[in-house]
């Protein structure tokens, strides 16, 4: 029994570390970053999933639409799991400079924890790819990520993304709304100053004012003694109804222009550091 037992602890200390070596060498899921491809320029691209919302043949696809972005600067995939309570910009900004610091390039960032899409860009990436365009790329994939197609979600940001940078235009809905809101509200204001000019009664002169008296007597051995006098001006105006009308649209569109807003929807943010940077997104 003794034998047995010391040929079983034996063959343990011999079989433990080729288990180990094993396991260290299977591929298994990416879970921090890496250089997937390198281009004759110098620029890189990095895929890291730690949330893991791509399967190896997403990635590998992922890589091709990544890839053509590389004439720019450096591009970069990263997701982030709910363990993660960290502000997505923060993320994406210490993600980015771990990789390459302030070099140029872009970052596209699903954060499940936030349930946030976020772009983050930097140097002469970011002096094209502005926080307008982040937002707006952002704005037009979020759905997919409400749908839970992360690789689709992914690859048309990556596909709008090469097509600013390469001077194109991208569908821009939410621009397109808000300035047509702007220049209704804005056409609403034009009318209302034109009719309050308009509308804005003239106070009376003092010989209008007794021109205007209505007088009828008759009287006979009168005497009048002037003690005083007390005078009421009510001013008749033109277009009340219509000039408080307008001016209730003004004070809504004020609101809608400057107060309002889609419940903190969207993110954004830019700044100055050695290099230009800045990034935007949306929740979804």
């Amino acid at each position: 029994m003794r034998k047995e037992r010391a040929r079983f602890s034996t063959t343990v200390m011999l079989i433990a570390p080729l288990i180990a070596l094993m396991a260290l060498l299977l591929p298994g899921k990416r879970v921090f970053a890496q250089i997937v491809y390198e281009n004759s320029n110098g620029y890189e691209v990095s895929i890291t999933d730690k949330a893991e919302l791509l399967s190896e043949q997403e990635e590998e696809s992922l890589l091709k639409t990544m890839q053509p972005i590389t004439a720019y600067g450096n591009v970069a995939f990263y997701s982030v799991g709910e363990d993660m309570q960290t502000l997505t910009k923060l993320l994406a900004d210490r993600h980015y400079q771990e990789l390459w610091g302030n070099e140029s390039g872009t970052v596209f960032v699903i954060d499940m924890a936030n349930r946030m899409l976020y772009i983050h860009s930097v140097g002469t990436v970011y002096d094209t790819l502005k926080t307008s365009y982040a937002n707006t790329i952002t704005d037009n994939v979020y759905t997919y990520a409400t749908k839970e197609d992360y690789a689709l979600c992914a690859t048309n940001a990556y596909e709008q993304i090469y097509t600013v940078l390469e001077g194109g235009r991208i569908a821009q809905p939410m621009k397109y709304i808000s300035n047509a809101l702007f220049a209704f509200m804005l056409s609403f204001v034009l009318l209302y100053l034109i009719v309050k000019m308009v509308s804005k009664a003239k106070k009376p002169s003092k010989a209008q004012l007794f021109n205007g008296l209505k007088v009828s007597e008759n009287m006979e051995n009168l005497e009048v003694h002037y003690v005083n006098e007390n005078r009421t001006y009510i001013p008749v105006r033109d277009g009340d109804f219509w000039l408080g009308i307008l001016e209730v649209i003004f004070r809504i569109g004020l609101a809608l222009l400057f107060g309002g807003g889609g419940g903190g929807s969207r993110s954004s943010s830019s700044s100055r550091s050695s290099g230009s940077k800045g990034g935007g997104g949306h929740r979804f």
